[in-house]
């Protein structure tokens, strides 16, 4: 059960441990999936020690658990200590990336939406000898961080209360998986915040940070003005490069939960799609027609995996773009078996799975 955190630094990868703490674990699932954490600033970094975030208000004194919005009042604010969740060995507190529930003033049973990760490992370092953070419960750790944001954090030059001079922020988190059942009145905090996002959960939000933080703003960690100024994006190219930031975080998603290979797999340019097709026609039928732009065409049809049965759309493979190119425009809305079908250049990268592939071009 993973979660996936983009920040402004770059995303990690949280693996919850569900079964020794199921209370936290929850917890933070449904903030997530409501997206309670969006611009969340890491207010709060020790170094060699901590990252802690996870408060609206950024001053260590605010957040909730789901339970708490879900009846909106203080009796429900907090989650008790889970104790199988406290590290008993020293080394075990030692590690690099353990995330671990932070409580109010240290006091026991007021663990609400505040969290901390470890950004180091040794002796003196993480939640070692730590006092304030003895009987702290872990509830996961950091299994993927493939742009170092732990090794940021803890580099980060900070004022004297630990808030970094270049906010570093939790752009938006995305839930691979949940296994707890929704507790009872969450729905419709889901569909509240479906709303708010115009049903694209996986967006990046607008707002610039939590209705309830009222610290001064300072410049994004992610933002170099004097590279800015020289580059002089207009407000169009800004939103192609958010746009393009965040076709990159869902494309991260995709590969780790295994729709596609990797991240940067992009659409063959030599593949046409083709769709609108007659359930009667054949992929050496559309061999045949497509040999003309190229001898060595090859189409691929795809079918029902249990009953074989044409599902009228499927793939055409040119050797060249060129031949693609030329193809795409002459055979668009052509007629093919009595149906006028539909060509484009291909969107997907379900070719290169070469899975659910029609039988019959087997052997």
């Amino acid at each position: 059960m993973s979660i996936v955190f983009s920040t402004t630094l770059g995303r990690i990868t949280v693996d919850l441990y569900t079964d020794v703490c199921p209370l936290f674990s929850s917890n933070v699932l449904k903030l997530c999936k409501l997206r309670y954490y969006d611009k969340h600033l890491f207010f709060n970094v020790v170094k060699q020690r901590f990252a802690q975030t996870g408060d609206p208000k950024a001053d260590g004194s605010g957040g909730m658990c789901v339970h708490g919005l879900i009846h909106k009042d203080d009796s429900h604010r907090f989650l008790k200590d889970e104790k199988e969740a406290v590290l008993k060995t020293e080394e075990s507190r030692m590690e690099k990336g353990l995330v671990f529930a932070t409580r109010m003033g240290s006091a026991q049973d007021t663990n609400g939406s505040q969290f901390g990760i470890t950004t180091s490992a040794g002796p003196g370092c993480a939640l070692h000898d730590y006092a304030a953070l003895k009987g702290a419960c872990v509830f996961g750790r950091v299994v993927e961080d493939p742009d170092g944001v732990l090794d940021k954090l803890n580099e980060a030059y900070c004022d004297e209360g630990g808030r970094p001079y270049a906010d570093v922020r939790i752009e938006h988190t995305d839930v691979l998986h949940d296994p707890f059942d929704d507790p009872e009145g969450f729905q419709g905090l889901y569909e509240e915040m479906l709303r708010s996002c115009k049903g694209d959960v996986m967006s990046t939000p607008e707002v610039e940070r939590p209705r309830e933080e009222k610290l001064p703003i300072r410049i994004s960690a992610a933002l170099d003005l004097d590279e800015e100024a020289k580059r002089g994006l207009t407000a169009e190219q800004k939103a192609e490069e958010l746009a393009a930031s965040e076709a990159k975080s869902r494309a991260v998603v995709l590969e780790m939960i295994g729709d596609i290979r990797h991240a940067d797999e992009a659409p063959p340019e030599n593949v046409l799609f083709i769709c609108k097709l007659n359930s009667v026609t054949t992929a050496d039928d559309l061999d045949l027609i497509f040999s003309r732009f190229d001898q060595e065409a090859r189409a691929d049809i795809m079918c029902d995996p249990d009953t074989g049965d044409s599902l009228n759309y499927g793939f055409v493979t040119f050797n060249t773009k060129e031949a693609a190119q030329e193809a795409y425009f002459k055979m668009n809305n052509s007629l093919i078996d009595d149906r006028r079908v539909k060509v484009d250049f291909s969107q997907s990268v379900a070719k290169l799975w070469k899975t659910r592939r029609n039988p019959r071009r087997e052997g």
